[in-house]
């Protein structure tokens, strides 16, 4: 009796390392196959400053595309393809187009980006990871593409006699940040949209001019435990967890972070699906 129960508790051990093994050879497969699988996250953006004429407009936002031998250029042409299938009226981009700013890849990236297509305007900052010895290329490379930096600057977007505004700052950790060129000339009635690659920046406002700060840089933790929970001081200074990616509303203001298209140090997501935002603006009644 006693040889036969000891058979069955070998049995039971093996059986349970054979399905954890499994499980973990599972998991580690899928992070490999997670950066490809690109979804649309759409939501509706609900304020009363939205103009009339922008009522139903659509913005997609992507963010953290990190060029790279990791991420190849036919990648890169099929995120476009499915950015323009949206049929956007304004795309934001926020930052980080390649990793640390890889020379070899930036003006590819920028050629590709260049067919990028929405009537009222692309719009752009710059992320950690353009912050190299080499932004000097990518700036030159964003003007040659015909997107708009704004780098601690503005623009009005006009139909007809209605606009609403879109400002950026600089990068949070390489850079200075200047908010004054968003919220200088409006007023509490109208609908400004803010860029900041990182979306800490967005613990620093203390105006109630800016509707929607839109950030990327977190890649929504990248590798999670089943989505519940990642190591934030990779992308934070904080370890709250607040800014890993959604909409966070803030009171004075509504903050949505994207979780990205690329990764940095292992080409591997868990549970951190990269995605295009199709934001929708409704003008609330």
């Amino acid at each position: 009796m006693q040889g036969r129960a000891h058979i069955i508790s070998k049995n039971k051990k093996r059986f349970f390392t054979t399905v954890v093994a499994s499980i973990a050879i599972v998991t580690s497969v899928y992070a490999f196959v997670e950066p490809y699988l690109i979804k649309y996250e759409k939501f509706s953006f609900f304020d009363k400053d939205i103009p009339a004429a922008f009522d139903g407009k659509r913005i997609v936002f992507i963010a953290d595309i990190h060029r790279s031998h990791f991420f190849s250029q036919n990648r890169l042409k099929k995120l476009i393809s499915m950015v323009n299938a949206n049929s956007p009226d304004i795309i934001l981009l926020g930052g980080d187009y390649t990793t640390h700013g890889e020379p070899q890849y930036i003006e590819s990236v920028f050629s590709e980006l260049a067919t990028l297509n929405a009537p009222l305007g692309v719009y752009a900052v710059l992320g950690n990871h353009d912050h190299t010895q080499y932004l000097y290329l990518t700036k030159v490379s964003i003007k040659k593409a015909n997107i708009q930096l704004l780098d601690n600057k503005a623009t009005w977007v006009y139909i007809k006699h209605e606009r609403i505004k879109i400002g950026g700052v600089g990068d949070l950790w390489h850079d200075i940040q200047t908010l004054s060129p968003t919220t200088t000339d409006v007023n509490s009635h109208d609908f400004v949209i803010l860029l900041s690659h990182n979306p800490d920046y967005a613990r620093t406002l203390s105006t109630d001019l800016v509707d929607l700060v839109l950030s990327g840089h977190s890649h929504g933790g990248q590798i999670t435990f089943f989505g519940l929970w990642a190591y934030d001081r990779i992308y934070s200074n904080y370890t709250d967890g607040k800014f890993r990616h959604g909409l966070i509303n803030l009171g004075f203001t509504q903050v949505f972070v994207t979780k990205g298209i690329g990764t940095v140090f292992l080409p591997m997501r868990f549970f951190a699906r990269p995605e295009i935002v199709v934001i929708t603006l409704r003008k609330e009644i």
